[in-house]
C-alpha cells in the first residue's frame, strides 16, 4: 500500500511538472512583464482544459527569476494583479483567506521578504483615489466593483503585519490618517458596501478616526 501510495504522489508530481514547467518556459523571457504573464497563461490551452483550481494555482506562480528582476515596487503591482487575489473573501474571514494566499502564492511571500515594502505599498494607497459620486454615476456596475475591490484588496494588504511593522512611527501615522481619509470618502460615494471598511475589519479596529493611529501600533 505504501508502495502504491508513493508511486501515485509521484504521478501526481509528475503531472503537476509536464503542466506547468514545459508552460513556463515557453511564456517566460528576460523581459516579460507580470501582466503579459498572466495573460499567457490564463489564455493558454491548459488554463482552458478542464484542471483543478489547485493546479492553475500552480501555474500562475510567479517563476523565481521573474521576481529576482522586479524591482519592489513592480512585485507589489504583480501582487495585487494576482488572478486569485479575490480568493481571500470565499473564507470564513478575510485574514484565513489571507493566510492561505500567504502559502499559495509565492508572489506574496517575496513581496513580504522586501525590506521597502511597507513604503511602496503605503506610496500606491495614498495614489490610490476613491470614486467620487459623479464618477460612480458615470461607470457601469462591473467597473464599479472592480474599482471597489482594487482598493478593497490594497487595504488588506495594508493591514498585514509586514506593513503595519515595517512602517515606522510617522508612516504609521500616515497610513491611519489616510485609512480614516478613504473611510470617510467612501461614504460619501455610497457605493462601497461591503468593502467599506476592509482595513479596520483586517485589522479588527473601529473606524473612529483619532484611535486609528494607536489602535494600528499596538
Amino acid at each position: 500500500m505504501r508502495y502504491f501510495m508513493k508511486v501515485l504522489g509521484l504521478g501526481v508530481l509528475c503531472i503537476a511538472l509536464w503542466i506547468h514547467d514545459p508552460y513556463s518556459a515557453k511564456t517566460v523571457s528576460a523581459d516579460m512583464d507580470y501582466a503579459t504573464y498572466y495573460k499567457n497563461i490564463i489564455e493558454s490551452d491548459v488554463w482552458q482544459s478542464e484542471i483543478d483550481h489547485s493546479v492553475r494555482v500552480e501555474m500562475l506562480q510567479l517563476p523565481e527569476e521573474m521576481i529576482e528582476a522586479m524591482d519592489t515596487d513592480t512585485l507589489a503591482d504583480a501582487v495585487l494583479a494576482y488572478p486569485f487575489l479575490g480568493d481571500i473573501y470565499a473564507f470564513d474571514s478575510i485574514e484565513d483567506g489571507v493566510n492561505i494566499l500567504f502559502g499559495s502564492f509565492n508572489g506574496l511571500r517575496a513581496l513580504e521578504q522586501r525590506e521597502e515594502a511597507a513604503g511602496i505599498l503605503l506610496k500606491k494607497y495614498k495614489e490610490f483615489e476613491v470614486l467620487s459620486v459623479s464618477e460612480a454615476e458615470a461607470m457601469d456596475s462591473a467597473a464599479v466593483g472592480d474599482e471597489l475591490f482594487a482598493l478593497s484588496n490594497l487595504e488588506v494588504l495594508m493591514a498585514q503585519d509586514f506593513v503595519t511593522q515595517g512602517l515606522d512611527d510617522a508612516g504609521r501615522r500616515e497610513l491611519g490618517e489616510e485609512a480614516a481619509r478613504k473611510y470617510r470618502e467612501k461614504k460619501v460615494c455610497g457605493r462601497y458596501g461591503g468593502t467599506l471598511d476592509t482595513f479596520y475589519r483586517v485589522l479588527e479596529v473601529t473606524c473612529e478616526d483619532e484611535e486609528v493611529y494607536n489602535q494600528i501600533i499596538q
